[in-house]
């Protein structure tokens, strides 16, 4: 994906790992070619969490690290990789998710304000998917006060199955505009289903933030970081330096 023709086996390697709807396929590799631009000699490749194995390259012997696509801590996901590098016998590192930093929730809180959700009455829902383990709710909450930065709106994290309730609260108790915020990088099946769930009710489900610069930045980052863990590893300099 970068065009370098230096060979495979010497290129490091950057997988995206993700549950991959249909709909996600096409803006998850334009994800990846906009982080390729900033990691200049990095082979970046998208994967399922059944399909990782096939992207692992025993005969390599440059640093492979795993990205989860996903912007909060998905328990599952985690598991379903290191089960696959496991018995592929990999020593890939896995990045954390790409929603952990402020990176992202910085850029959608300045999206919100853009958008006009810029008023102390104005109410922006954001739900993440995959449950709300405690892994979530913490990210979840933290990129709330993160949004909350950016934008006079209120920004207030909402469990999805509480969705239309809350909805229904704000509604009969603001003013303002009330917009449903997914946290998710691409359109996927979650978001679908948000805007399934409040269809009959007059409010907007806005776009996730999708593949901008500032998200690949952010995936670019993770690779640099993740290497960077092993501060002895020999590919180090290499990575701060993509």
């Amino acid at each position: 994906m970068t065009g370098l023709t230096m060979p495979s086996t010497y290129r490091p390697t950057v997988i995206g790992v993700a549950r991959i709807a249909p709909m996600e396929r096409s803006p998850l590799l334009v994800l990846l070619s906009r982080a390729g631009e900033q990691l200049r000699g990095v082979d970046l490749r998208l994967a399922t969490p059944q399909r990782l194995a096939c992207h692992l390259d025993s005969t390599s012997t440059a640093p492979t690290v795993v990205v989860p696509l996903s912007l909060t801590p998905q328990r599952q996901l985690l598991e379903e990789i290191q089960t696959e590098l496991a018995r592929a016998g990999s020593g890939a590192v896995v990045a954390s998710a790409l929603g952990t930093d402020g990176t992202i929730a910085t850029a959608l809180g300045r999206r919100l304000l853009d958008q006009g959700l810029d008023s102390p009455e104005d109410v922006c829902l954001v739900v993440a998917p995959f449950g709300w383990e405690s892994e979530v709710e913490v990210s979840l909450a933290w990129a709330g006060m993160t949004i909350q930065a950016q934008t006079p709106a209120r920004v207030i994290p909402c469990r999805a199955d509480r969705l239309e309730e809350q909805v229904r609260h704000h509604r009969s108790r603001t003013q303002g505009h009330v917009a449903v915020v997914p946290w998710e990088l691409v359109t996927g099946s979650f978001t679908v289903r948000l805007r399934q769930t409040v269809q009959h009710l007059p409010v907007p489900v806005l776009d996730p933030i999708g593949p901008t610069h500032e998200v690949a930045g952010r995936l670019a980052a993770a690779y640099r970081h993740t290497l960077g863990r092993n501060r002895n590893h020999t590919w180090t300099s290499m990575a701060a330096s993509a």
